[in-house]
């Protein structure tokens, strides 16, 4: 199904604003892994990681959301919106999972496993919601680049990057699954929290890149 529309207003303001907000959240989370695997309050940050992390999810879906509308707004490209539809919906539904599971665990209600299994619904997440991310950058990257080989480059880069955020979200349910058996569960479960803050922090700081370029113009 495909959609256009017209008119504008505050979503490209948000779109502006969410990239930065992601790659914040990003930074959070990978200092809060670091200090929890130098033993420093290890379940507690992991659970206030898990939190973030879902926040910044929503985030994402809030920015994607936007990046739609501005799609809709210029008349320009057509998106489909059931596949993106779905993908928000995943990402918003998993997101608030995130959180509830963060608070659950920072509370002490069988931490370990709750912030297991939020690792398992992030990580669902990422990997299903690799095609919206690439939409979204697509976008983004396709208003900066004007001819036929920048288009080129960015086809190419917006598939490496969906490339990477699926592997990201398998490696972090495998590590959720394998935090729920008789293993080094901390340990996982915060590698696990490293890599999805990475992947916040990079998708994030090239969003705000792409969008600081267009504010130029």
């Amino acid at each position: 199904m495909a959609v256009t529309h017209e008119g504008k207003g505050l979503a490209t303001e948000v779109a502006t604003i969410g990239p930065a907000a992601e790659a914040v959240a990003g930074i959070a989370v990978i200092v809060l892994a670091i200090l929890a695997l130098a033993n420093i309050a290890p379940q507690s940050l992991a659970a206030i990681a898990a939190i973030v992390t879902g926040a910044a999810l929503l985030l994402q879906v809030t920015d994607a959301t936007a990046e739609y509308a501005a799609t809709m707004t210029t008349g320009t490209e057509v998106v489909h919106a059931g596949a993106v539809g779905n993908g928000m919906s995943v990402g918003f539904l998993a997101g608030g999972a995130g959180i509830v599971l963060g608070i659950l665990a920072l509370l002490g209600v069988g931490t370990m496993h709750l912030i297991a299994a939020a690792l398992i619904v992030l990580g669902g997440a990422w990997l299903l919601g690799s095609g919206v991310a690439a939409e979204t950058a697509r976008h983004r990257l396709g208003t900066v680049a004007a001819d036929a080989m920048g288009r080129g480059m960015v086809r190419q880069a917006v598939a490496a990057a969906a490339g990477a955020q699926a592997l990201i979200g398998l490696a972090t349910i495998i590590l959720g699954i394998l935090a729920f058996m008789p293993m080094p569960q901390m340990v996982l479960i915060l590698v696990a929290f490293l890599a999805l803050g990475a992947s916040l922090l990079l998708t994030g700081a090239a969003g705000a890149g792409t969008m600081a370029k267009l504010w130029r113009r």
